[in-house]
Parts: C-alpha cells; structure tokens; sequence
C-alpha cells in the first residue's frame, strides 16, 4: 500500500485519475479558485502539463501490459534522484526530503510572520539570526550617505565586486598576475553592453540605458500601479511614452516608432556610412527614396506615393472609421471623390457648374501635364521652356484629318453640331417611342436633321 503522505504518491495519484478519464475537461480558472489565491489560471495550467505527461505514460505502461508502478513520473522519487546526483558527494534522496522539511518549516513561519503583519527579516530562518540579518542592512549605504540607497549597494556587489572577484580568481588559477585585471565593462554598463551587444552594430549601451529610463521603467510603474490596484497589468497604457507625450494628441507611440524606424535609423545610417566615406552627410537627405517607390517602378516617386496616401487611403480609411462607429458595414462606403486634392474642388467652384472634378482631373491629365513634361525634357536639354511645342494639345481647326476630308466640318464645333441636331434628336425620339411601347428600331432618322 503506497504512503499517501508523500508528494510522490499524490503525483502519481492525480497523474492516474487523468490518465483513466482521457476525456476529462478541466477548467482552470475554478480549479484555481478552489485552490486559493496564491495561484492562477497559468500556474494551474502549467502545474498540470507536466501532470498530463505523466498520465500519457501511465496510459502506454497499462496498454503495453507494464505494471504502471514501476514508470518514473516527473517530480517522483526520480526528480529527487536527479537533485541528489546534483548536489554531490553522498547526498541522497532522503537528505533531500529531510533538508525540504526544514525548508518548509521555515516557509510556514514566513507565510505566519507576514500574517500577523510582522517583518519576516526578524525571523530565524535556517541557521540566521533575523536580529543580525536586519542590523546589517544597509549599514553600508549609511556611511556611503543618504544618496546611495541599499539597492544601489547591492547592484554594484552584483555587477562590479562579484565580477571583479571572478576574474581575478581565473587569473590566479591560470598563473598570471591579479594586478593586470580587466576592468572593462565592469559596474552599471555591464549587461547594458551586452544587451547592446546582441542588439547590432548600431546600439550602444548608453542607448539601451536612455531606452529603459523613458520606456521600460515608466511602463514598469504603470504596470506595478494596476497591480496594486487589482487591476491587470495587461491593459498598462503605453500612451505618452516621452516623444508621444510632446508631439501632440494626433501622435501614438507606435507612430513614433514606426517614424523612429523607417526614417531616422535609415538616414542615421546612410550618414555613418558617408562620414565614414569621406563624404558630407547634409547630402544623406537628397538620396532618400522611399521603399515602396522603389518597388513600384522608375514613375512612382515618394512624393507621388505620399500624396496618394493623404488624398486616397486616409481618407477613405477616415470614411469607414466613421460608418463603424455610427454601426453601418464599412464594405459600403463611399469611393466618391478618393483621390482627388481640395485643389481641384476649389477649381470646380470657380469654373461653374457644368463643370465636374473629373473634367479637371483630364484637363490636367492630358494637356497641363504634358505640356509640364514637355517643358521639363527642354530645360535638361538646355532649351528655353517658353518655346513649348503646344500642338496635339487639342485639334487644331486648320489642320484636316483624314476623316475630316471624308466627313465635311470635323471641328469640335462641327461635331458637337451634328450631336446636337441630329444624334440627341434621334435619341429623344426613341424614348418616346420606348415609353409609348413602340420599337425604337422603326425611329425615323430622316428628319433628324432639324432641331426641335
């Protein structure tokens, strides 16, 4: 009859009921009611991994005919093997459960101290008087002055004393003389290097210090506030993040790093690389070309890109944020009008109202741009743009096409004539004869001639 007493037992007793109901569902979230309030959803969940890996190995013992007592679960007698092998010399399993008794006698007396709203530093812990243990500290940053708080004491012991006590015992084991010790990287930049090491080329420790003064440790005090507060840490806001705070309202920390990233790291880099070239980098701005102009094709310019970002993506992105917060499907909104600049709405305006946007748009399209492209080959060819070649803008009245010959008056008086006296008449009367149930095939097109 196993020993119930013991955690081996308990283990392998849970790990068997879940091994014979592999269907079973557990919730987490009431398990970790029950249990109290020193657990939570992850720990339960975690703690019952390596719970559901023992009944797996217990499911194949039974189905292979192997008797299951005799598998070695994790955090069995074998995890206590494991630390005794570890610790050396001739501990053994045994010492270890004798040496966590003692631990958890202690734990017992802590959790009672904290109880009763006492300081656990006064307790005998193991083989420590709490009395000296707390008349000892911070007895150094006493001397050092109010400035030097006990943390600060501590973190040089751990990044300055302790390293600096490590390498002189290697250079003593290795024969050489202490007295030539390194002390680089040693004291509050040490991990900062390291840190800065792994991050590239172009990090330094003093801005992986900068980063974790306005970043990290803002967030930090952020996340601790909610904690205290009972809230989750989770939802600690990241707005006002130093450069946010100071840009305005309209700008997120995320903008921030997105323009930190894709600019200023860009042309940081493109001035190293001149200065280290012997160039000047007030020319780094002259060669910035943007990413997605450059994949598009030798037309497509950054400038080009960003005012279709400003007349075209913002605005229609701003049109479905406003149908979602009035409860509409954004998939209906509105294409009317993307693309096109306050500009040509204001020379709408003026020309009058048989004038459209669109007109505009192929006003510009195909005669103010081409003459523009025009002017812009003569100037790189040394010619005076004054001297525009304006033909082909529109037809010319003198010059006859071919089919002008053929077809009399081909002027666009002459054709806007012929629409208006003969193909509108024509089209009137087809209505007509369409809304009186007549077929529009028999339309008489003799008389079109004349204007009603």
């Amino acid at each position: 009859m196993p020993n119930w007493k013991t955690y081996e037992a308990s283990v392998r007793l849970l790990s068997a009921i879940v091994a014979a109901h592999p269907n079973l569902k557990l919730d987490y979230n009431e398990t970790s009611k029950y249990y109290g309030d020193e657990s939570n959803y992850h720990q339960i969940w975690t703690r019952m991994t390596g719970i559901k890996r023992n009944a797996e190995q217990l499911r194949k013992a039974v189905e292979a005919g192997v008797n299951p007592s005799t598998v070695n679960l994790e955090d069995g007698l074998n995890g206590r093997k494991e630390i005794s092998v570890r610790f050396g010399g001739d501990c053994t399993a045994s010492a270890i459960d004798n040496r966590f008794r003692r631990l958890k006698s202690d734990a017992k007396l802590i959790n009672a101290a904290i109880a009763k709203g006492e300081d656990p530093i006064f307790m005998n812990v193991g083989d420590t008087n709490g009395n000296v243990a707390y008349k000892g500290k911070g007895a150094i940053s006493e001397l050092m002055g109010s400035a030097t708080p006990a943390s600060h004491i501590q973190s040089q012991h751990r990044e300055t004393i302790k390293p600096l006590g490590e390498r002189l015992i290697a250079m003593r084991d290795a024969g050489e003389d202490c007295k030539d010790v390194d002390l680089t990287d040693l004291g509050c930049r040490r991990y900062k290097a390291v840190i800065a090491q792994k991050k590239g080329s172009d990090v330094t420790p003093n801005g992986i210090k900068a980063q974790f003064s306005r970043s990290f440790k803002v967030l930090a005090a952020r996340k601790n506030a909610l904690f205290d507060s009972g809230e989750d840490p989770k939802d600690a806001s990241l707005d006002n993040l130093e450069v946010a705070k100071y840009m305005g309202s309209d700008v997120t920390a995320l903008a921030v790093k997105m323009r930190y990233s894709t600019k200023i790291r860009v042309l940081s880099r493109r001035q190293i690389a001149m200065v280290d070239a012997g160039l000047d980098p007030l020319d780094a701005l002259n060669s910035l070309e943007g990413e997605t102009a450059r994949i598009m094709g030798s037309d497509t310019t950054a400038s080009s890109l960003k005012h279709h970002f400003q007349r075209t993506v913002k605005l229609l992105g701003r049109r479905q944020m406003s149908m979602l917060a009035e409860g509409n499907d954004s998939k209906d909104v509105s294409l009317d009008k993307l693309g096109l600049s306050a500009s040509k709405g204001e020379i709408v305006a003026i020309m009058g109202s048989d004038v459209s946007a669109e007109a505009i748009k192929q006003q510009i399209g195909k005669r103010i741009k081409v003459i523009g492209s025009r002017q812009t080959k003569m100037r790189a060819a040394g010619q005076d743009p004054k001297d525009v070649d304006l033909e082909d803008l529109m037809p010319s009245k003198r010059d006859k096409s071919e089919m002008d010959k053929l077809m009399g008056d081909c002027t666009s008086g002459g054709i806007r004539f012929q629409f208006d006296t003969r193909y509108k008449v024509i089209g009137e009367r087809q209505k007509a004869m369409l809304a009186a149930g007549q077929n529009p095939s028999t339309v008489d097109i003799v008389t079109s001639g004349k204007t009603s």
